[in-house]
């Protein structure tokens, strides 16, 4: 099974947030890593300025990650993309979990 560049992902995960949602993120985050399943995955992570309204609600989050996944299958790339929305604050405490 093929898969995209880290850049690619990025760039399909900002459009389909801009097509769907008609907004940004302050950062788009990729990881490639094996699931639970062990299989490999796409862990995408949106970063979310509080001034900019934050993370988007519940069906837009669906939205936004089936959009992605409709990508990244029509690009030839069948891994799964595991999508999270985080605030500014949130992503700044993750770190801070990872060091404790």
């Amino acid at each position: 099974m093929s898969h995209l560049h880290a850049a690619e992902i990025r760039r399909l995960s900002g459009e389909a947030l801009q097509s769907v949602a008609g907004r940004s993120a302050a950062a788009v985050e990729v990881d490639l890593a094996p699931d639970a399943e062990d299989r490999l995955a796409y862990f995408i992570a949106f970063v979310f300025a509080q001034d900019r309204g934050g993370p988007p609600d519940a069906l837009t989050r669906i939205r936004v990650a089936q959009t992605i996944r409709d990508g990244l299958i029509a690009a030839g790339d069948e891994h799964y993309p595991f999508v999270r929305f985080l605030s500014q604050a949130d992503w700044n405490d993750r770190g801070h979990a990872r060091a404790g």
